[in-house]
């Protein structure tokens, strides 16, 4: 039995190692109990010195429970190292958790709570040695505990684990509860509390109800990455991988050059310290096929991390720094899902559907990169990127990257290759770093391959003899000098020839062509000497022109368009051939569907030679767009019926395209002037569309001067008549505004009624295939038509707008996504499927739903000693509850206990307006509350003050960030516990014994704040150091205790002011209101005169830095937190005078007629206003 018992425990042993770094492992094996405790007592010896001493002694159960749970191991295997693998990683996990307030804490919760679902097995010796059961059960908990350890590890070995900390621990913790559960099942059977029998039905119910639990757990880790993911909006980047690497098929072997070159194989391996190189050439070398070799090699290895990206020139989710960004944040998505949960932390603050700005991407990747061990970035055609963002990209990734050698996983460190042309700005920024230069050496071989193959096609099809293929294929690889794209353009354009005749007139007659530009010239020559040279020329100017690359059916639906006939006839117009009939080897097909020509400088031959009018196609499309747009299918008050027959013959398969970027064809056309025989024909076109989808509108659009101007030569015609020419300008601004715009406005158009229509036709478009689908011919007519995607964003700027979604739940999901964007990121939060509207909603709802709950109610709560209940009145106390109800108190009376009872006696401290809680966060400054109730003795004015300067004696929120002994998170922890501590004063009767209880916490941190603040500045004093602020011990200056100690000049504004009292307040309490009120205006009014004079100072002090030069980074980011915190207090100042303002008009419109005011008769109190008003002008000063 111990051996079986033993080989089991082995076998869970051997699995936890297996996912432990080796070394790990042996420093695990090798430590003790001992060498815990003496670890344990040298943390805490370091947070005594630092003053952040935790209770450490949550600890004990789980020691003393797995030391008996070690002993009773001993006796059944005889071995005495298992319960290292428990000591080793505990150890491991403090250490590293130490230094970080919130994970420590969160570290010991967890282990307290594991301690407590454990059993004391001292208690349990009669019934283990006679029972199988149980030993299996010692099993299971040596195996829940090594399982943790194992999650545990695997989150604290993250480099970066402290960054993202605070968005992921809440989802990653949910991992641990199953184990929880699961040894409290154990603990009940070892302690006796239930029968096997018992246990394995309670197992059986807890397995459902795990199994339901993970499933839910794994739809929201779902959710969350579909969100992130489309808040990212990458291109497809693996569809652009697979559609470069598919072209290495005819040639297996190509590129295997590189992969032995002495630069490349020790970069790619990690033998080498260069962790940059630069892969530069020639167009048409080859450099995207190599790019795709590298990929796919460094993805051979399962520890390596690989991403990449493929810049394509004029597309703008391909070819600027924030695309290549967003492509590589979603691909590191994908390799670390628990990263998801800090991603969608970020996005739910953030109202833009699409990650725009460029400083937060930047921190996202950063992070997500230091997480990363072993990781290689790939970035092809970075010549081909926008104007300035070449550079952009290089500078940032080659900071990064060098950087990276410094930080905690410099072991593994991130290694980036750059692939481009070798250009003026890529030689001068890389040409320190290694380079691999594509010489035509190094693709001979290759090349000589790709020939061969397609030299045996050639052979087969025309039958020429081997000596014939033999000339061919030495020609055209002499010719190519190392460009692969040369030999491709030639070897197709050959096969492509029909007879044999015409095979030999190009080799012998015109002969192979020198150079990249002829080759294009030659198969340009192949594709116009057909009899489709007409719709070639079509297709190039689609691809040239297209604002963004077209699906084959978008290219026949376009053909199908007649404008003069006013028809859309799939039937007859549609092209009866393919993209390679047309263009031959000029146009390739992605893996996606979608057209784009072969190479970038295909594109820019075509319009370098004017194998097309780029100025006259883009007009023709613009005429096309607006033609189409024009046609009585498009009319508002078209019957249903009518619309569903046109759905059928596939009428509205071109409006994706024709509403989005009929302005930017349009406006492409117009710079460079309308020909005098286009002008007509265009003109033409607007009229009909504007008189069609005008509508008046009263928004008044902003036109700038230069697209008045551009427009201004279409005003001469008859479109000017009739306001015809300003309604055209306010349709171009609005429609260019809704394509442009990520806003609410994106999805309407107060010029036209175009986004109307197009929402009716998607509404019976979705209706019509959902009852189609029954019908195999039907539907298969509809997927040709219009995708297999048709439920769509009404948002133009989004690219889902085009798109779309296979359902209409993805589509609603994302859609919610565009009006509520504000989403919460809790696990398990119901609202986080909902969102809202703006940042401060989802503030407020996380501040009262999440924040509030955790800090009131941890999820590992302590047992605590009841505190003693005092009476207020007679000053007695009490252990029990009933004692203190039924005493006899000689001081009682009703007036006395309705002082206590009532809901608000007394004005209340740190008390935050609902309204403005979620903006404003925790709020520093007291409201002033109505006092209720008839109080007419002198004895219970005396308490009232007492309890007043109580209140106000005690630490606020504000005053903790100016304690300059606390670290920033020690800051953040004492705030959030003041923070709720006040909350409970402020909702709690003051008799309760939460209300006592948070009184007598919050005294006592007051107390020790105080002391630790005093013990630093006696440091200061004995180092000769300037002496520090003292926000605890409050001066009379800083903290006025009654109005005579404000001011002078505060105490006369405050004097002349007159106050509404709050109903019901009786004379004999008057005084004792006004007195605070007083006291809590000045306070503030000097607060903002504080303020004010610190900013002038601060400013004063960083023009004078400025002036002496050389300011680092750090010094401008001090100045900054210094502007912040004085900014705060003008917020703050505001915040108060703004709720003080309210109270009064509350008490102006509650007071009878006859009601008194304070003092004098007047009107009510306007200084806020004013005060608001100065604090405004003060603060409106330049940020450092």
């Amino acid at each position: 039995m111990a051996t079986s018992q033993s080989s089991a425990f082995q076998h869970v042993l051997a699995t936890f190692k297996a996912k432990v770094d080796p070394k790990m492992t042996s420093e695990f094996e090798m430590t003790t109990l001992v060498d815990l405790r003496r670890s344990l007592a040298s943390i805490q010896r370091k947070h005594a010195s630092e003053r952040r001493v935790r209770n450490m002694g949550r600890l004990s159960r789980f020691l003393d429970a797995m030391e008996q749970y070690g002993k009773v191991i001993e006796v059944f295997l005889n071995a005495t190292d298992i319960l290292a693998f428990v000591w080793g990683p505990m150890k491991f996990l403090l250490q590293v958790a130490n230094t970080f307030n919130e994970a420590f804490n969160k570290l010991l919760e967890t282990y307290q709570l594991i301690g407590e679902s454990l059993p004391l097995l001292d208690k349990c010796q009669g019934i283990l040695e006679n029972t199988p059961y149980v030993r299996q059960a010692l099993e299971s908990i040596f195996s829940d505990i090594l399982e943790f350890h194992g999650y545990a590890l695997g989150y604290f070995k993250k480099p970066m684990w402290q960054r993202i900390f605070q968005a992921t621990w809440a989802t990653y913790k949910t991992r641990f509860q199953p184990i929880v559960d699961n040894l409290y099942r154990h603990k009940d059977l070892l302690e006796g509390r239930v029968t096997f029998t018992q246990l394995e039905t309670i197992i059986c119910n807890g397995e459902k109800a795990l199994q339901e639990f993970q499933r839910q757990q794994k739809d929201e880790a779902t959710a969350k990455y579909r969100a992130a993911q489309a808040w990212l909006g990458n291109p497809d980047i693996q569809t652009d991988h697979e559609s470069i690497a598919r072209v290495r098929n005819d040639s297996p072997e190509a590129g295997s050059w590189l992969l032995c070159h002495p630069l490349f194989q020790p970069w790619q391996d990690g033998t080498s310290d260069k962790l940059l190189l630069w892969l530069n050439g020639i167009p048409g070398a080859g450099k995207s096929v190599l790019a795709s070799l590298i990929i796919d090699k460094c993805q051979e290895k399962a520890s390596n991390v690989t991403i990449w990206f493929y810049c394509r020139h004029g597309d703008k989710g391909r070819s600027t720094f924030i695309a290549l960004v967003r492509a590589l944040i979603s691909q590191l998505l994908q390799y670390d899902m628990d990263l998801v949960p800090y991603i969608h932390e970020k996005m739910s603050f953030r109202s833009e559907q699409i990650l725009s700005s460029e400083p937060l991407a930047k921190e996202l990747l950063e992070t997500l990169l230091k997480n990363c061990r072993g990781l290689h970035i790939i970035l092809d055609g970075l010549d081909e990127c926008a104007r300035g963002e070449e550079k952009k990209i290089i500078e940032w990734f080659r900071s990064v990257v060098e950087a990276s050698t410094q930080s905690a996983a410099a072991s593994c460190p991130v290694r980036c290759v750059f692939i481009s042309q070798r250009d003026a700005i890529a030689t001068r920024l890389l040409r320190d770093l290694p380079a691999i230069t594509i010489t035509s050496a190094h693709n001979h071989n290759d090349i000589t391959t790709f020939v061969s193959s397609w030299g045996r096609r050639i052979q087969t099809k025309f039958s020429i003899s081997d000596d014939a293929t033999r000339i061919i294929n030495e020609t055209v690889v002499k010719k190519a000098a190392g460009m692969f794209l040369f030999a491709k353009l030639v070897m197709t354009t050959l096969f492509s020839q029909v007879s044999r005749a015409k095979l030999f007139n190009e080799v012998n007659v015109k002969g192979i062509p020198e150079g990249l530009g002829a080759a294009y010239s030659r198969v340009l020559d192949v594709v116009l000497e057909k009899n489709s040279r007409s719709e070639a020329l079509q297709l190039l100017s689609w691809l040239v022109c297209a604002r963004r690359p077209l699906e084959w059916r978008e290219i026949q639906a376009a053909v199908a368009i007649d404008i003069e006939d006013e028809s859309v006839d799939f039937h007859g117009r549609q092209w009866m051939v393919n993209s390679k009939d047309l263009c031959d080897s000029l146009v390739e097909t992605r893996s996606d569907g979608s057209l784009e020509l072969v190479h970038s400088t295909a594109k820019f031959y075509i319009i370098e030679n004017r194998v097309i009018n780029v100025a006259q196609e883009e007009l023709k499309i613009a005429s096309l767009c607006l033609g189409y747009l024009a046609l009585p299918g498009f009319e508002a008050v078209l019957a249903e019926p009518s619309v569903e027959d046109l759905l059928k013959i596939g009428y509205y398969a071109f409006v994706d395209y024709a509403a989005c970027y009929w302005t930017s064809h349009l406006r492409a056309g117009l710079t460079h002037g309308v020909p005098e025989q286009s002008t007509g024909k265009i003109i033409g076109h607007i009229q009909r569309f504007i008189g069609s989808h005008h509508r008046p509108c009263d928004e008044d659009f902003q036109i700038s001067a230069p697209t008045r101007n551009l427009l201004s030569c279409l005003q001469e015609s008859d479109l000017g008549l009739c306001n015809g020419f300003e309604n055209f300008l306010q349709a171009f601004v609005a429609t260019e505004l809704q394509v442009e715009t990520y806003s609410e406005s994106a999805a309407s158009n107060n010029a036209l009624d175009i986004p109307d229509i197009i929402a009716r036709i998607r509404a019976i478009l979705e209706d019509v295939a959902c009852r189609k689908s029954c019908d195999d011919v039907d539907y298969k007519s509809f997927v040709f038509f219009y995708g297999e995607a048709i439920y769509k964003c009404s948002r133009m700027s989004c690219s889902c707008f085009h798109r779309g979604f296979i359902s209409a739940t993805e589509r609603e999901a994302h859609v919610q996504k565009h009006n509520l964007p504000y989403t919460c990121s809790y696990p398990g939060c119901l609202r986080a499927a909902l969102g809202f509207s703006s940042a401060r909603e989802l503030q407020r709802h996380v501040s009262q739903s999440h924040e509030m709950a955790q800090t009131k109610g941890q999820m590992f709560p302590s047992k605590q000693k009841r505190p003693a209940l005092q009476c207020g009145i007679c000053q007695q106390s009490f252990n029990k509850p009933g004692l203190l109800r039924t005493h006899d108190c000689s001081k009682d009376n009703s007036t006395s206990r309705s002082l206590y009872r009532s809901k608000n006696p007394i004005p209340l401290l740190e008390q935050q307006d609902p309204h403005n809680q979620a903006q404003n966060g925790l709020s520093t400054q007291q409201s002033l509350l109505a006092m209720e109730g008839q109080l007419g003795l002198q004895k219970q004015q005396e308490q009232l003050m007492i309890q007043l300067q109580q209140h106000f004696n005690l630490i606020r929120t504000d005053q903790v960030h100016k304690l300059t002994h606390l670290s920033d998170q020690q800051k953040a922890d004492h705030i959030r516990l003041i923070h709720s501590l006040w909350n409970v004063l402020n909702t709690r009767d003051p008799q309760s014994n939460e209300h006592q209880q948070a009184h007598g916490q919050l005294s006592w941190l007051t107390q020790n704040l105080k002391i630790f603040q005093q013990e630093q500045q006696q440091a200061y004093q004995q180092e000769g150091q300037p002496q520090q602020d003292q926000p605890v011990q409050r001066t009379q200056s800083n903290n006025p205790q009654n109005p005579t100690h404000l001011r002078p000049q505060i105490q006369t504004r405050v004097s002349a002011l007159n106050f509404h009292l709050p109903p019901n307040l009786t004379q004999d309490l008057e005084q004792t209101w006004i007195s605070v009120a007083r006291l809590r205006y000045g306070v503030a009014l000097q607060q903002q005169e504080d303020g004010r004079v610190r900013m002038a100072d601060l400013r004063q002090q960083y023009a004078q830095r400025q002036r002496e030069g050389n300011m680092t980074q750090e010094e401008m980011q001090e100045f900054k937190n210094r502007q912040l915190a004085i900014e705060e207090l003008f917020r703050e100042g505001n915040e108060w005078l703004n709720n003080f303002k309210e109270q009064q008009k509350t008490f102006q419109a509650q007071s009878q007629p006859g009601h008194r005011m304070s003092q004098l008769e007047g009107q009510m109190i306007s200084a806020p206003s004013t005060e608001q008003q100065r604090a405004a002008a003060a603060t409106n000063v330049a940020a450092p």
